[in-house]
């Protein structure tokens, strides 16, 4: 839970697009709530991770000070 807690920004703001627009049939493929949330749940995991990689690599929180240094 502290991992999920950890990204949980980044899951909500990612999560409609998952299972709204991308990976809508095979989220949903079994019919069951509980294996769609479960399924949801692991590909928001899994692109929260991408995104964490992709801020690290652009050096996203020196950027973020910057920013607020030159305010």
């Amino acid at each position: 839970l502290e991992q999920i807690g950890k990204y949980s920004m980044d899951i909500f703001l990612f999560h409609t697009f998952l299972y709204a627009y991308w990976f809508r049939d095979i989220i949903y493929y079994t019919r069951d709530p509980i294996i769609s949330f479960i399924t949801l749940l692991l590909f928001s995991v899994v692109v929260a991770y991408m995104i964490d990689g992709i801020k690290r690599v652009i050096h996203f929180d020196r950027l973020f000070e910057i920013l607020l240094a030159k305010r």
